[in-house]
């Protein structure tokens, strides 16, 4: 594999390693990673990366070079595919990562990426076509919204416009019927139409079998007293009012992590971790939520 291929693939693993650090949101790790593997293939071979790191359909028959169904979500045709998968990445990801957390949010991505990636070279079976970019993981994104937080409201943009208040299911089915049209060969396109349904329905169904809301934890009759004397700061409190009034476990979760890692403890000023059932310091505060 040439050396340009291997930088980029460091840079995918890293990105990843960097998005699961508390202060780092995973979103714009992955955004940054896009940009930077497609920077080396601007002042690098260029097609050495698309042919090395793209996945090709013949891969399924053949059982080579499996690793670039992960691969090729960070490898893009053109400056306008990026910028277009980004902003979708941007708006999409981060709502997402804020309601469900890091780990979640990745299953999503690489779940809907990979198998949309599986989906797309069973159509094209046998095929030595290059199929890259990120669309097929975004898709996944947009389909777990859709099943888990339908009527919450975005900010989307429309070509050269930016949407305000843009219901989740009426963006989804538009994105989705969308792709079902060029996918029945309305209009005859180049772009990998299957990976873009598949990872829809892929991100639908991780996001189903998350835990439902109707599964409280004891961590749902939180004491919130202590939370709210180290809510300092606009969004910390912004923080706390969704934690009080969030029932699904795992998004709970996720914003009282959020929340630990903005906070400061009132007497050593270092940051909060969450252990069980309780935020605590290294010199030994401690808020318990139960």
């Amino acid at each position: 594999m040439d050396s340009i291929s291997m930088l980029a693939i460091a840079v995918m693993l890293a990105s990843l390693a960097l998005g699961a650090l508390r202060r780092v949101s995973l979103t714009l790790a992955l955004i940054v990673a896009n940009f930077l593997v497609f920077f080396l293939e601007i002042f690098g071979p260029g097609y050495v990366i698309e042919s090395q790191l793209g996945f090709r359909p013949e891969y399924l028959q053949t059982g080579d070079d499996l690793y670039t169904l992960f691969t090729s979500m960070f490898v893009h045709a053109s400056a306008m595919h990026l910028l277009a998968n980004m902003l979708f990445l941007l708006f999409f990801g981060w709502p997402l990562e804020e309601r469900i957390g890091k780990a979640r949010m990745l299953v999503v991505y690489l779940a809907a990426g990979i198998l949309g990636a599986v989906f797309e070279g069973m159509v094209r079976w046998g095929e030595y076509t290059v199929i890259i970019g990120a669309s097929g993981a975004i898709a996944g994104l947009v389909g777990a919204l859709f099943i888990l937080y339908p009527r919450e409201k975005l900010t989307l943009p429309l070509f050269i416009i930016i949407l305000p208040n843009v219901p989740v299911w009426a963006a989804a089915l538009v994105f989705f019927g969308v792709q079902l049209f060029l996918a029945l060969g309305v209009a005859g396109t180049g772009v990998a139409v299957t990976a873009h349904l598949a990872g829809f329905v892929v991100g639908m169904a991780v996001g189903w079998n998350l835990p439902r809301a109707s599964k409280r934890s004891q961590v749902s009759r939180l004491d919130a007293q202590g939370l709210r004397e180290l809510a300092t700061t606009p969004e910390l409190k912004e923080s706390l009012a969704k934690i009080e009034g969030e029932t699904h476990e795992d998004v709970r979760r996720a914003w009282l992590e959020h929340f630990a890692s903005r906070a400061r403890c009132p007497r050593c000023g270092s940051s909060l971790t969450l252990k069980g059932d309780s935020l605590s310091s290294e010199c030994g505060y401690e808020v318990r939520l139960r």
